[in-house]
Formats: C-alpha cells, sequence, structure tokens
C-alpha cells in the first residue's frame, strides 16, 4: 500500500460521513448505550481524550494555526452535539444509514450557511 492511498481525503464536509461510516460497525453497541441512557454521559466523561486524539489528526485546514484552543472549543462544541444526534437517532428503533445522516447533515447545514449569508 502507498502512503498516498493510506490517506483518506478529508474536508469540513465529509467529517460526518467519514465519522459515521468509522464507527457504524459499532452501532449495535452505540444502539446499546443510547437506550440506557450511557451514551452522552460516556462522551462527556472521555471528551478531553476524544478531542486530544482528533486534534493529532493532521488536517489541511488546521495547518498555520496557533491556536489549538479554539480548535479544542470548536471540537467539544461539535463533538457534543454530534453525540446527542447519535444518542437520539439509535433510541429510535430503526436509525437512519450512515451516508443518510450525513447528507440529511450536510445539506441544511449549507441551507443554514446560505441563509445566513443572505441577511
Amino acid at each position: 500500500m502507498s502512503q498516498e492511498s493510506a490517506y483518506i481525503h478529508i474536508t469540513p464536509d465529509t467529517i460526518p460521513k467519514h465519522f459515521l461510516e468509522f464507527i457504524w460497525p459499532h452501532h449495535d453497541k452505540i444502539e446499546l448505550l443510547a437506550k440506557n441512557d450511557l451514551l452522552v454521559p460516556l462522551l462527556t466523561r472521555h471528551i478531553q481524550t476524544i478531542v486530544a486524539l482528533i486534534l493529532n489528526v493532521n488536517v489541511p485546514w488546521r495547518k498555520g494555526s496557533l491556536n489549538n484552543q479554539h480548535y479544542e472549543y470548536m471540537l467539544t462544541y461539535s463533538i457534543g452535539g454530534f453525540g446527542v444526534l447519535l444518542d437520539t437517532l439509535f433510541k429510535k428503533s430503526a436509525p437512519l444509514s450512515p451516508d443518510q445522516i450525513s447528507k440529511a447533515l450536510s445539506k441544511t447545514l449549507k441551507e443554514i450557511a446560505i441563509q445566513v449569508d443572505m441577511k
């Protein structure tokens, strides 16, 4: 395997899709945690470790940034919201597929950004 093929093309728009595809093999465990009201407390307990691990991932949009504290805030905010979303989705009897979830998120976030830019 070449070094180039070991990388996934990551952009801010594709992060939810990549994350969902990464965790999906464990969706049965996530569903069990969510249905027993344990998913959000587990994420909360380990949020700093999760953020630190994500900050170790080399992404182009963070290159040259001198302020990791801002990224820590953003990641904590994003993971918290995404964790609550997963908790909500997995408490339902038939959660959407990773592709459906990521497309819905991306589409709606783009719509919101367009509306905000128009004002």
